[in-house]
């Protein structure tokens, strides 16, 4: 029986809604050939196709075409005469010709197709048809068909027509699986450089049944100390994992991501999959820090003269500590060229300045960025909402920002504000930010120092200014502004653990006219 590429032929058959009552993975079919081409050398081509109300589905392949489809040259198929002695019979292997999936297919109960093309004329399959003589000698009939299912041929590959008289002669193999449990064990590929992350998710790609488990587990390293977990922790996938520290992915050494999973059946028919090729761990990085100061933050306003040694730089703030910084000079042109922080401390958020010394010379001036400047500032994480301008008339003396948010004890979360009167000539992006106090609704006077104790402690926080009302003096006159017209709120996070991130989840701005 020839077979052409635009007219192939397909084989129905069942899987046993009895046997396999959660259905079963096919790992390869068997098929019998009378005749490969070898001539053209062209490959024969079988696919395993669901079905439509009993007919091969057009096009639908099971799992894809990367799964469910199976090409063999003719060096690959064997053949078999069917005259005499050398008739087809699966106890031969050499009689048969594997066509395996890449990987097994699951099938569920109900019917199914094989569909068989290639695009040479000399390819012959052994088939079964009623009232055909047998090949075993026998002279006997074929009697009966020797399995439910149909056999169909297509004129144009999309059309089937049924023989109910004929048969395909093959064999299906149906994989078998050991009971209990077995790990599959995946470590992350080796990056160009350091990764950091503070939250990751295990993304997976799985097929689980009744009677079978799938659970994952993971190892990561201590972005601190450069050490991996010793045990395993158990995971859910698919799913944001908030970590207690920051964890790095090394690019000196493998293995400092390890994700298991522990694939379980009691059914021998059946087992969970996991698509390796899309396990994926999604790391994000909390960009965000504790105000700490960085060498960014400095900006030198005069190099000064005659320096021949580093300078010391005397860092003041009235809420930051810890920082220390050095001028390092030009020896050759005497100025300071640049500050290098050394510690970069905590909190470096209102009125920082910052004078040097020592080094021999003199002059040098320093200005240091904090988040009550016009713009910059030490944090790394800060929201800042749009300019808002009030309408006329309603020019307001007062501010109050009412915050709803999760806020863990390793953090801290700050409001400033910005403001210019309607006469006031300064633009409005040169004025700088004034922060606010968190206080206690119902008793003003008292700070409020709450912290979330869960991930779903979300609080509301009451901020105001420090002064009773937002009257301010203009930076270029010496004129008393008691109103503003334009504003500007700025929210700062800040975190003592990277790993601990505040999150701001509604916010509201009221503006007050005397």
């Amino acid at each position: 029986m020839a077979v052409a590429f635009i007219d192939p032929v397909a084989q129905t058959f069942f899987v046993d809604a009895v046997t396999h009552p959660k259905g079963m993975y096919a790992h390869s079919i068997d098929l019998m050939f009378k005749k490969k081409d070898t001539t053209t050398f062209q490959p024969f081509t079988i696919q395993l196709r669901p079905t439509i109300n009993g007919y091969p589905h057009s096009s639908l392949i099971h799992s894809g075409a990367a799964i469910g489809q199976v090409s063999l040259k003719p060096n690959q198929i064997n053949t078999v005469s069917g005259v005499g002695s050398d008739i087809p019979v699966f106890t031969n292997a050499n009689h048969y010709t594997r066509f395996e999936f890449p990987v097994p297919v699951f099938l569920l109960p109900g019917e199914h197709a094989i569909v068989l093309f290639t695009s040479s004329d000399d390819y012959q399959v052994f088939i079964s048809e009623i009232g055909g003589t047998r090949l075993d000698g026998s002279d006997r009939r074929v009697e009966k068909q020797p399995y439910a299912g149909s056999f169909f041929k297509s004129q144009n590959g999309s059309t089937y027509t049924p023989y109910q008289d004929i048969d395909l002669m093959f064999r299906l193999n149906a994989c078998l699986f050991t009971t209990g449990t077995t790990s599959l064990v995946l470590e992350n590929v080796l990056p160009s450089a350091n990764i950091q992350y503070d939250l990751i998710k295990v993304s997976t790609q799985e097929l689980a049944f009744k009677d079978t488990s799938i659970d994952y587990f993971f190892k990561l390293t201590s972005n601190t100390t450069g050490v991996t977990d010793a045990s395993y922790t158990n995971i859910i996938a698919n799913q944001d994992i908030v970590l207690d520290e920051r964890k790095v992915v090394l690019s000196t050494a493998n293995g400092t991501l390890i994700v298991k999973a522990d694939l379980g059946t009691t059914d021998n028919t059946i087992s969970p999959v996991i698509d390796t090729t899309r396990v994926h761990a999604i790391g994000v990085k909390n960009i965000i820090n504790d105000c700490g100061l960085s060498s960014e933050n400095f900006t030198i306003t005069n190099g000064g003269s005659s320096y021949s040694s580093n300078a010391t730089v005397t860092i003041t703030s009235g809420t930051g500590t810890g920082a220390a910084a050095v001028g390092v000079a030009n020896v050759t042109s005497g100025k300071i060229e640049s500050i290098v922080v050394t510690s970069g401390g905590l909190g470096y958020t209102e009125n920082v300045s910052a004078v040097l010394s020592g080094g021999g010379g003199s002059g040098a001036t320093v200005t240091v960025a904090s988040e009550t400047n016009s713009k910059g500032g030490p944090a790394l994480a800060r929201y800042i909402t749009r300019k808002v301008n009030l309408a006329d008339g309603f020019d307001a003396n007062m501010i109050r920002v009412y915050l709803t948010a999760n806020q863990p004890s390793e953090t801290t979360i700050e409001v400033y504000y910005k403001i210019v009167a309607d006469e006031d000539p300064t633009l409005f992006e040169n004025r700088p930010y004034v922060r606010m106090l968190n206080v206690q609704q119902g008793d003003e006077t008292k700070l409020n120092s709450s912290k979330s104790e869960v991930d779903t402690d979300y609080l509301e926080y009451l901020f105001i200014p420090k002064t009773s009302t937002t009257s301010y003096v203009g930076i270029d006159n010496a004129v008393t502004y008691p109103l503003f017209k334009t504003f500007a709120i700025k929210i700062v996070l800040r975190t003592s653990n990277p790993a601990y991130i505040p999150i701001v989840r509604d916010l509201r701005a009221l503006a007050f006219a005397p």
